[in-house]
């Protein structure tokens, strides 16, 4: 499960105060379009601890969790032995479809929450710039990526990964470049800048990964951001935490055996 650590933020403060033992159904799920096995993260606070000013918080192995679009509904099953796991065998998210959470157990009730998938786009451009310093010896690889709008996106992510192999071998190792993030209202582009000082292998490839985020999500981590706060009501009916979606765009620039030491200049898709 590749984004654990970002879930365990629910685990910390709440901003509304939560009587100490009424129980606050907590729910998380954000739906990708480039992933099939969504899961969805059901607990509740149990208590509030005065001293670390935080909620205590345990997952539930006794929630019932079903994701409803038109006619297609699909339920959520426990992970035995983890935190309020729920996962599904198999879900497609489909850009620009509407999606419905319902979650709830015996003794909190019922949470709801309803998102809309931001539009399919597509990354239309990406050039990288090779600069050669000569003093360090180092190489930076500036990456500019441009695409088209998201319909009902409210921020956009964008992420770059460099690919280092060795042409004719099985030996590689991947570097996640800089990630920026609310770029909105301006062009659809970032320049991100990498550094390949300590690396010994050509670069062979560049993937540009970016997420359109919908509303529901985005204003859940600017809450994260600006107040500091994890256990929050943002856009669910009946509990605590978010149901969000991203819709995801990736290109990759391959270079081709002879730039596999790239001198300075630009390379392009």
């Amino acid at each position: 499960m590749r984004r654990v650590l970002g879930l365990v933020l629910l685990l910390l403060a709440c901003d509304s105060p939560v009587k100490p033992f009424d129980p606050q159904l907590n729910v998380f799920c954000v739906l990708r379009t480039d992933d099939v096995h969504p899961f969805v993260l059901v607990g509740k606070t149990v208590s509030y601890d005065g001293e670390r000013d935080r909620y205590v918080w345990n997952g539930v192995a006794d929630a019932s969790v079903l994701v409803t679009s038109g006619r297609d509904s699909t339920q959520f099953r426990y992970v035995p032995e983890t935190t309020g796991y729920y996962i599904a065998e198999s879900l497609a998210v489909d850009a620009g479809r509407a999606y419905h959470l319902a979650a709830g157990c015996p003794d909190c009730g019922e949470a709801r929450g309803r998102t809309t998938v931001p539009g399919g786009f597509a990354v239309e451009s990406l050039h990288i710039d090779t600069l050669f310093n000569p003093d360090t010896r180092d190489s930076v690889y500036a990456v500019t990526g441009a695409w088209s709008a998201s319909e009902g996106a409210a921020q956009y992510q964008v992420i770059a990964a460099f690919l280092y192999s060795q042409p004719g071998t099985d030996t590689a190792a991947e570097y996640r470049g800089l990630e920026t993030a609310a770029l909105n209202g301006g062009p659809l582009w970032a320049s991100l800048r990498r550094s390949s000082h300590g690396v010994t292998l050509p670069l062979c490839l560049i993937r540009l990964s970016v997420s359109a985020l919908d509303r529901n999500y985005t204003d859940y981590l600017t809450m994260q951001r600006t107040t500091g706060y994890r256990n929050t009501l943002m856009h669910i009916d009946g509990g605590l935490g978010v149901f969000g979606s991203i819709c995801v765009a990736e290109t990759t620039l391959y270079l081709t055996p002879v730039d596999h030491n790239p001198a300075p200049g630009r390379h392009e898709r």
